[in-house]
């Protein structure tokens, strides 16, 4: 899981690690965990992931609450995984959803 030129992210995908985790770093491992069973999922240079879909690349920023949309604004196909809310707008969407896709 990395993009050419910077390094691996170090993501957990055993849930009984996340204890020991920093809360954004357990943010990323759950995201990573929910969906590389499913969908090819990458680093990525702009955003924290980005996840292949049907061949189609969608870039994905995985956060907290008052995470804004900077790092996305440009491009068209990226998302937003928010913790912390219950409902999503747009191409925002809450974190726990990913969480089904498993």
């Amino acid at each position: 899981m990395s993009a050419q030129g910077e390094p691996e992210k170090p993501l957990v995908l055993k849930s009984g690690i996340y204890a020991i985790a920093q809360e954004y770093f357990i943010r990323e491992s759950f995201f990573a965990s929910q969906l590389h069973s499913k969908y090819p999922v990458f680093s990525s240079m702009q955003a924290d992931f980005v996840v292949m879909n049907q061949g189609n690349p969608v870039e994905i920023e995985v956060g907290g609450r008052n995470k804004k949309k900077k790092q996305i604004k440009n491009m068209p196909s990226a998302c937003i995984f928010k913790d912390g809310i219950e409902t999503g707008h747009a191409n925002v969407v809450p974190l726990y959803l990913a969480g089904f896709i498993y």
